[in-house]
């Protein structure tokens, strides 16, 4: 797949995803990952996760808020980064709404 790091490896996918669509739910990280072939359990996907949206927004200027599903329109106030230790930030949307990281653009 690839010669970088797992951490590497999301973190580029996570900045371009938000340099194409300008937001990414948090969901997807864990997506990636499971689909990657990385072949980590679920506690490494989950830390690994938390470490990389925390670098995005710690480096690129991204935010957390709430998005619409279908559509990923923002919704709401920006979220603190607290909300990353929380599990159900980490929820799928299908249905209602979703955490997500914004890009400083949007």
């Amino acid at each position: 797949m690839t010669d970088r790091s797992p951490a590497e490896w999301l973190k580029q996918e996570v900045l371009e995803h938000l340099d194409d669509f300008g937001v990414v739910g948090l969901y997807e990280l864990r997506w990636l990952l499971n689909g990657s072939d990385f072949a980590l359990d679920p506690d490494e996907t989950a830390g690994l996760a938390r470490r990389v949206a925390r670098e995005v927004l710690a480096e690129s200027g991204a935010a957390l808020h709430t998005a619409a599903w279908p559509g990923s329109e923002v919704t709401g106030e920006e979220l603190p980064a607290s909300v990353l230790d929380t599990e159900s930030a980490w929820g799928e949307g299908p249905g209602s709404s979703f955490v997500a990281l914004v890009g400083a653009d949007e």
